[in-house]
């Protein structure tokens, strides 16, 4: 694992003496505002002394609020995708991930053998069905050969991201990751993650930047939260209201890695330990190509965690959410099987309103049910050079075998 730092909130505001302000300096200065009529002038001509005692007092007193206005963005290369899950589920960050949708990705050689199989037989299925083929769509048919194959891969596959959250956050997840590795009873999924964890937080605990290190030990959760990715749940009852909504689905790790992008919405996995049968995610493509059985067989050989593998996910939200991640993954072009859970969601929720709130249900059924984000009436877009055709759209019907 690699960690660089690529960037930090600045102040814009020049300092009297003319000082660049360090880590922690920005969010102490931030701080003096709620005792000051006159904030902006203050912040630019407090003396050091006065930014440097009021970071030992807020440290001390727990008063983090300031620490959240300093951004750093860190980049990693070399980290596991279950790593970036974790990170992924926390909802206060942004990021950037190398995608197995458009790269190869590091695999050990027994991953690379049946990635390349699976790879291959979608890519010449296609190129034999369109043998004049051009240059975008042979970047077409990679794309899908890529974006399929992928499933088989684990989840300790390397990949790299950039990834930026608050000088705040990093502190709590440094803590969080401590209280990680001191956990006792991990699961099959955690286990996959422990070499990264204790690499992260010995390369983090030592990081840098402009001389200042990006971990104090003072700056500590106070709320003793943690990591939320997995839970013995135990109450699956599923409830569908119009302030709030909780459901429960299958997912393969591919989508739950798109689908947790959509940081309003809660998401929760149950121990996959638990699981008495394990089930793989099947594509299409798959299935039309007749290799269900070598896509079990050739998974089941590698003797991995594999991403086709599914997930028992717990989602809770608001309807409004719903229709949010319908505008970005109700599309052709989206990923297949995040496509799919995205339109069972929303059937499940619209429908299951209609007990509560049976206009508002009404509603929302008839706006974004059995259609695609370019047909919403409230959907703002360029024009789509590969528009859906109709017969494309995930309908209701489609998944009855899923409610």
């Amino acid at each position: 694992m690699k960690i660089t730092p690529i960037a930090v909130t600045k102040s814009i505001l020049p300092n009297s003496d003319n000082r660049e302000d360090r880590l922690f300096e920005l969010g102490a200065k931030v701080m003096g505002v709620c005792v000051n009529q006159n904030p902006i002038v203050k912040m630019q001509n407090e003396p050091i002394e006065k930014v440097l005692k009021r970071k030992e007092t807020t440290l001390i007193g727990r008063h983090h609020s300031g620490y959240g206005m300093e951004d750093v963005v860190l980049g990693f290369e070399g980290v596991s995708r279950i790593f970036c899950m974790y990170l992924h589920n926390l909802r206060v960050y942004d990021t950037e991930e190398t995608s197995g949708r458009h790269t190869k990705l590091e695999l050990r050689p027994n991953e690379k053998v049946v990635f390349d199989y699976f790879y291959d037989k979608i890519y010449n299925s296609m190129l034999a069905e369109n043998p004049d083929a051009d240059k975008a769509q042979l970047r077409q048919f990679n794309q899908i050969a890529l974006e399929n194959a992928r499933y088989v891969t684990g989840i300790g596959a390397k990949t790299s991201m950039v990834y930026k959250t608050t000088l705040r956050q990093w502190n709590y997840i440094y803590g969080w990751t401590r209280d990680f590795l001191e956990k006792k009873n991990f699961n099959r999924y955690e286990e996959a993650v422990i070499p990264d964890m204790k690499e992260f937080y010995d390369k983090l605990g030592e990081l840098e930047i402009n001389g200042e290190k990006l971990i104090n030990p003072q700056l500590v959760d106070p709320y003793n939260h943690g990591f939320n990715l997995f839970e013995d749940i135990v109450n699956k009852n599923e409830v569908y209201d119009a302030d709030v909504y909780k459901t429960f689905y299958d997912a393969s790790t591919v989508a739950f890695m798109q689908l947790h992008r959509h940081r309003q919405i809660n998401f929760t996995i149950d121990n996959p330990d638990k699981q008495t049968e394990i089930h793989y995610y099947t594509p299409k493509i798959i299935k039309e190509l007749e290799l269900e059985g070598v896509w079990q067989d050739k998974i089941d050989s590698i003797h991995n965690v594999p991403q086709a593998r599914q997930m028992v996910v717990r989602e809770v939200g608001q309807p409004y959410m719903v229709v949010d991640r319908l505008k970005e993954r109700a599309c052709n072009y989206a990923q297949e099987e995040t496509h799919i859970l995205s339109s069972l969601v929303a059937t499940k929720v619209f429908k299951g309103m209609e007990c509560v709130d049976p206009e508002l249900a009404s509603y929302l059924q008839k706006r974004y049910l059995n259609r695609n984000r370019c047909s919403f009436p409230d959907y703002r877009c360029p024009p789509c050079k590969s528009p859906c055709s109709k017969d494309d759209v995930i309908r209701t019907d489609d998944l009855e075998h899923l409610l």
